[in-house]
């Protein structure tokens, strides 16, 4: 794994699996506007962000309808070969669809080993067809260069589940098992109820992080995917 403040540093596999008040502050605090895979560099110590809490602009093309996660949402988008995941209020991504490509200004952050984009402001700057998916296996989706992409992957489910945040099905082959996870809400508890561990079930979803304590290098399928839609 390459090691230092460096994108790189996201080529590791995984074992598992979103205002200056004075002129002179100004040249610290100011927006700078950097790429997909900048925002996303981490410390080669404990992963944690190279550019937390800089306030940023991003633009990508958005992969994902906005998914709500407990009491905030999510949107995906991607640009380049890179992903990364934005956090705002539903008015906020209200004006968004899938395909649009945008401009997006707010702060970094990282939330249980993700990096984030806290939007305050965003806008549609021309419109276009969703991005493809990009097809990798269970295990090659864990990789910290695919967070906030959007991928398709298959296997065989090994569990069905779930926890306080939702539901979950695992696929693929132990160590490197994928959990493919859904989102609380009044309808997945019942969306992988139909599905039985032997079967090979082919997903589509956002590659995604929850390792809340560092360092941040695990995880990857703790919350795997916000699927675009459950299966194909």
């Amino acid at each position: 794994m390459a090691r230092g403040a460096n994108p790189g540093v996201g080529a590791k596999r995984a074992a598992c699996i979103l205002f200056c008040a004075a002129a002179g502050s100004c040249a610290l605090f100011a927006e700078s506007a950097i790429s997909l895979q900048e925002a996303a560099a981490r410390k080669s110590s404990d992963y944690t962000l190279v550019s937390e809490g800089r306030a940023v602009a991003v633009t990508g093309q958005v992969s994902i309808k906005p998914i709500r996660i407990v009491d905030v949402f999510h949107v995906a988008i991607q640009e380049k070969g890179y992903g990364l995941v934005l956090e705002g209020t539903s008015r906020i991504f209200g004006q968004i669809s899938p395909g649009d490509w945008v401009e997006a200004h707010g702060r970094i952050v990282q939330r249980a080993g993700l990096p984030v984009v806290v939007v305050s402001k965003i806008a549609a700057v021309s419109a276009g067809a969703p991005p493809a998916e990009l097809p990798l296996s269970p295990a090659g989706v864990q990789n910290l260069e695919r967070l906030g992409q959007l991928v398709v992957t298959q296997g065989e489910v090994i569990e069905v589940g779930s926890n306080f945040g939702g539901a979950y099905l695992r696929i693929g082959s132990p160590p490197n098992a994928l959990k493919v996870f859904l989102p609380d809400s009044p309808e997945s508890r019942q969306a992988f109820s139909g599905f039985s561990v032997g079967e090979t079930v082919r997903v589509t979803g956002i590659a995604y992080q929850y390792c809340p304590i560092p360092p941040h290098d695990d995880s990857l399928s703790c919350c795997f995917a916000i699927p675009r839609t459950p299966f194909t």
